[in-house]
């Protein structure tokens, strides 16, 4: 099972935090919902040793936005760097 590492060192004085809108949508869910209880609930269906996956709680954040088809989605997990294409 996949995880999203949330280690940034310092590139520059710019904060990713200020590009991101205060009244964006991953802002509001993360606020309200935590989404933790999601590597428990699908632990059972990743194997052992298998290729890395992409991190669940990113995968199910990206499922409850505003994204259509499953080639938007994997558009938006290769932008992020969760996966290559």
């Amino acid at each position: 099972m996949g995880f999203k590492g949330r280690a940034f060192g310092p590139l520059c004085n710019l904060s990713i935090g200020t590009l991101v809108p205060a009244n964006h949508f991953y802002r509001h869910l993360d606020a309200k919902l935590d989404l933790t209880f999601v590597r428990e609930l699908v632990r059972t269906t990743y194997k052992a040793g298998d290729r890395p996956s992409i991190d669940p709680i990113v995968f199910f954040k990206l499922l409850s936005g505003d994204i259509g088809s499953d080639r938007r989605i994997a558009d938006e997990l290769a932008f992020r760097g969760q996966v290559r294409r």
